[in-house]
């Protein structure tokens, strides 16, 4: 009975734990105050580089790749792909080729989409039903050519997640940033003649991720700058809320902690589009998000003013999308394709 009574008390700690505020963002000693972005852009990237283990020889390989491509199937509006390429440590690693069975363009834009817990890259490119909406799928129809890679280290038990994360000798999101890295390679060097003779726009590229993938999203599009557009869905959070016990170690960058803040990796993006959205519902969308959106707007402010819900965003570089009605989830608005 006495074990019965602990198993209790422990749940119910674990309830109280979960039902706890959000750590308000600090703002850290690194982070941008005054002075020449430019500058400050340049230093606080190496510090963010460093933090996530990334040498520049790995940046440097990460830049060159190539695929084996596999027909999978079409229908009236999507033809796709299946694709394997090697990561930039050697493994092999899978993803989607998704683009639409009638380019409207020459040369399409392209979008990688990334997937987080609980999901894989098979809900983000076609289960309408998960929280990705099979936005890969969507993106495709209406004319995008869409990489949706299957994260390493993600499986279909938590426990083999959580073992993989805790095996490794580095930090988990600097591996997954190399791969984004490497996947935007393969992207640009796809043989027009495997994939219907479709070609791609270089300086038409984008990355957008929900979940664990929106902080992969943000800190690959700080970390590269050949990602035109970024798009964070449903994770803007301070960093002592993220790498706190209330979120899954696999997204600690702790070196980062008390040194830069969510908003400050997002004003790595700038002068580069970005669009930051979160559900009014979303338990992750709260005071503490508010606040690094404030104090991104101030920094943005005499630069190129945020836009924040605004009835278009033909004229604006960093978009803030609060949806109503909406959860931790993809917002499918049309703002992520108005921003190319």
């Amino acid at each position: 009975m006495k074990n019965v009574n602990l198993f209790f008390l422990f749940l119910f700690l674990l309830s109280c734990e979960s039902q706890l505020p959000p750590l308000p963002p600090r703002v850290g000693s690194m982070s941008y105050q005054s002075g020449s972005l430019q500058v400050w852009q340049q230093e606080t990237l190496v510090t963010l580089q460093k933090a996530l283990g990334i040498s520049d020889d790995e940046k440097n390989k990460a830049l060159n790749a190539d695929a084996r491509i596999k027909f999978l199937l079409k229908d009236d509006n999507v033809q796709s792909w299946s694709i394997s390429y090697n990561g930039f440590d050697g493994k092999e690693l899978q993803a989607y080729l998704l683009a639409p069975l009638k380019p409207v363009s020459q040369k399409m834009p392209t979008l990688i989409v990334l997937h987080g817990h609980d999901a894989d890259n098979e809900d983000a490119a076609f289960n309408n039903k998960s929280y990705m909406h099979g936005m890969g799928y969507r993106l495709a129809k209406r004319g995008f050519m869409v990489m949706v890679p299957q994260l390493r280290g993600f499986y279909n038990f938590s426990f083999q997640h959580n073992r993989y994360v805790k095996k490794l000798k580095r930090n988990f999101v600097g591996i997954q940033v190399l791969d984004m890295m490497k996947a935007q390679s393969v992207l640009e060097g796809l043989d027009s003649s495997k994939v219907g003779g479709i070609k791609v726009n270089p300086s038409l590229n984008g990355i957008v991720g929900v979940n664990f993938g929106a902080l992969v999203s943000l800190v690959a599009g700080a970390m590269d700058a050949r990602f035109e557009v970024v798009s964070n869905h449903g994770l803007f959070v301070g960093f002592e809320e993220l790498f706190s016990s209330r979120h899954h170690f696999c997204e600690f960058i702790n070196p980062l902690g008390g040194v830069l803040n969510m908003d400050d990796v997002a004003l790595l993006v700038y002068p580069r589009k970005m669009h930051l959205a979160m559900g009014a519902n979303d338990s992750f969308y709260d005071d503490s998000s508010r606040q690094l959106v404030e104090r991104l707007k101030i920094h943005l402010e005499p630069l190129a003013p945020l836009c924040e819900n605004a009835p278009s965003v033909k004229n604006c570089r960093t978009v803030v999308e609060i949806a109503p009605d909406k959860g931790h989830e993809f917002i499918d608005s049309g703002v992520l394709e108005s921003l190319f």
